[in-house]
């Protein structure tokens, strides 16, 4: 079953919306110019943590609601690797001293809130629909940061996450295909 055109484009904001103020315009926090770090190498930091904390919030989210093995096997994967990457980005931010958000933002809650009213099959393909989009994007935010990025400390970051996130795209697009063709088997109680 598809998404309609409204959650698909809801999953795309909370996602993808997270990690594009590279081309959009933000005020320039206090703390970034104590920090000496540009206002989108700030953003794309806090953006960072935003994703991180999404996928695995979702991940956990995927654990339990998940019903085809690709999709809670993917999930644990998000949660292990985004727990790491967390963890990373925080390293970064103490050390071009700049204190990340301490709240998601609105459309990851909305996201959240959208799959958790969902279950079986219909959760599985929101899941993973949004993950192939979040991640395509994300992909594509983390090598514009690697390559125009101002800041050497967090350029450093987004080039050593890139690999990682485009492995986690193709695992997505493959647990999406298994999933839409039927390919993905139930899990077993």
């Amino acid at each position: 079953m598809r998404l309609k055109k409204t959650t698909a484009a809801m999953m795309v904001a909370a996602l993808g919306a997270t990690v594009g103020a590279a081309s959009v315009a933000r005020p320039v926090r206090a703390a970034a110019e104590k920090g000496n770090v540009a206002g989108p190498d700030k953003q794309f930091l806090d953006d960072t943590y935003s994703i991180n904390e999404s996928e695995i919030m979702l991940g956990h989210l995927a654990e339990e609601r998940g019903t085809a093995r690709p999709v809670t096997d993917f999930a644990k994967r998000m949660i292990s690797d985004h727990t790491k990457a967390l963890d990373a980005s925080k390293q970064v931010a103490s050390k071009v001293h700049l204190t990340l958000p301490s709240t998601l933002d609105s459309p990851t809650k909305a996201l959240y809130d959208d799959l958790s009213k969902k279950n079986g099959r219909d959760f599985d393909t929101a899941y993973l629909d949004a993950m192939v989009t979040g991640h395509d994007s994300a992909v594509r935010e983390f090598e514009y940061e690697a390559e125009t990025g101002r800041n050497a400390a967090i350029k450093k970051y987004a080039r050593d996450e890139l690999p990682t996130l485009r492995e986690h795209l193709a695992l997505a697009r493959k647990a999406q295909q298994e999933e839409q063709t039927g390919v993905a088997q139930p899990q077993k109680p």
